[in-house]
């Protein structure tokens, strides 16, 4: 179940259905149960992406301890995610959520099943990833890209 070594994860969070801070204070809250926030970003307000919705979202960094293992771990943020109230997706499209929490690294793991990939897949490609975890880690190192958060944050298109 749980193992003795101790991870170094990355989670990025998000909400754009209010009361959005108060969905992710209550995600960290769920989070602290079962290890430790080590370092948490300031929040940023993002538009959504791939839908339209009247509310922009609220995302989060966070640099975070536990011991869980990795499919543990998984399993631990989709039990978060329902207890504050996202429903399943009933369609293979982007939509409004209470909460959203990315695994984005496990130490210097690469694990690629069919659901679930880290590095998280996309982090690249998002300011609303890139740009809090900046704040709490520019130096972090993608084990898959072999580059770090400052690079992919320096080089991506600012709007």
């Amino acid at each position: 179940m749980n193992g003795s070594k101790l991870h170094i994860t990355y989670l990025s969070l998000g909400s754009n259905i209010e009361p959005r801070e108060e969905y992710l204070d209550q995600a960290c809250l769920y989070l602290s149960k079962k290890g430790n926030i080590t370092k948490k970003s300031s929040f940023f307000e993002n538009p959504p992406v791939g839908f339209e919705s009247s509310t922009d979202f609220i995302n989060i960094c966070l640099e975070y301890e536990t011991k869980l293992i990795p499919k543990l771990l998984l399993k631990f943020t989709q039990e978060i995610e329902k207890k504050i109230g996202r429903k399943a997706k009933t369609k293979n499209v982007y939509e409004s959520r209470q909460i959203d929490i990315d695994i984005l690294f496990i130490d210097d793991l690469i694990i690629s099943e069919k659901h679930f990939k880290v590095p998280h897949p996309f982090y690249a490609e998002r300011n609303f990833v890139l740009q809090p975890l900046y704040e709490i880690n520019k130096k972090f190192m993608c084990p898959s890209r072999k580059t770090t958060i400052q690079q992919l944050y320096d080089n991506f298109k600012h709007d």
